[in-house]
């Protein structure tokens, strides 16, 4: 239920300050309950409700400080949204508000290395530990899951192409925000985007995009075209699961969670890139846009 109330909640909030046309958060909203990802988040993804409702509000909400403080510290409690948001939102000018979620979050993990002595470094950790441990061949978008997939069981610490992919992509964002200084909205547009094909998610995390759609649509000064593009970004990442299930009572084809345990590592591989262009190339298109105040 309380996964419901987020989900409502992050609706009315947009039209209530945002201003957005009921029609077109309900058009939004349909995208997500027609696709089979958000039954999933209500059962096994339900953080990333929160998540949703979080990060939509730190926006609505974005000139009262204590409260993008607040949302952005609960937001960090799921890293793979945690670390581009924050990067996102210090870009966009919430330095303090950053600064402040990121230094709380350091926080919490001495006190919880302390509590369970353990070191603080590996208290900091443990997140990625437990992606390298349970992550691996399961994501669709992301390019940790590329990197399990290629190097089975291998840590992802070091300098290898995850870790130089990574940077890569958040590095030349970075620069690009520093440089060409577009606005906030479109920067917090792009950074939720910019979730996705770097770090590792599930199909059910796919929810979130509702939260930069709504974000778009909140300003008419974003083209149409943009907005389309974002549109169908959203119902290909919220509809397309439902293809295993189609093809499980048409054809009596099992391919699994993942097109890996049907088709191969070559094509689940080649499945997971074309996902992350999808997501980069509409990123960095948006970040481009000049119709946008």
């Amino acid at each position: 239920m309380f996964n419901v109330g987020c989900f409502i909640f992050t609706l009315y909030a947009f039209i209530r300050w945002e201003k957005v046309e009921v029609y077109k958060v309900l058009l939004i909203a349909s995208i997500m309950l027609v696709g089979s990802n958000f039954a999933n988040s209500l059962y096994q993804g339900q953080i990333s409700i929160f998540i949703l409702c979080s990060v939509s509000l730190a926006w609505i909400f974005r000139n009262k400080k204590w409260v993008v403080l607040v949302l952005l510290t609960l937001i960090f409690s799921k890293y793979s949204f945690g670390f581009p948001i924050l990067l996102g939102f210090f870009l966009a000018g919430f330095y303090k508000e950053a600064i402040g979620a990121l230094l709380i979050n350091l926080l919490i993990a001495l006190i919880f290395s302390f509590q369970f002595d353990i070191g603080f470094l590996e208290s900091i950790s443990l997140p990625f530990k437990v992606a390298s441990m349970y992550t691996s061949g399961h994501g669709h978008s992301d390019l940790l899951t590329l990197f399990r997939i290629y190097y089975s069981n291998e840590s992802f610490f070091g300098i290898n192409f995850f870790s130089i992919g990574a940077s890569l992509v958040y590095g030349a964002f970075s620069a690009y925000c520093l440089y060409y200084r577009p606005s906030q909205r479109l920067i917090i547009i792009s950074t939720l985007l910019l979730s996705f094909p770097v770090l590792f998610h599930l199909p059910y995390d796919y929810v979130v995009i509702m939260a930069p759609v709504l974000i778009a649509f909140s300003n008419p000064a974003l083209s149409k075209k943009i907005r389309t593009i974002l549109i169908g970004l959203a119902t290909y990442f919220c509809v397309y699961p439902i293809v295993p299930k189609l093809l499980r009572i048409f054809l009596d084809i099992e391919i699994g969670i993942h097109p890996t345990e049907y088709f191969g590592p070559a094509f689940g591989m080649v499945f997971i890139s074309i996902n992350m262009i999808f997501f980069i190339t509409t990123a960095f298109l948006i970040l481009r846009s000049s119709s946008i105040k």
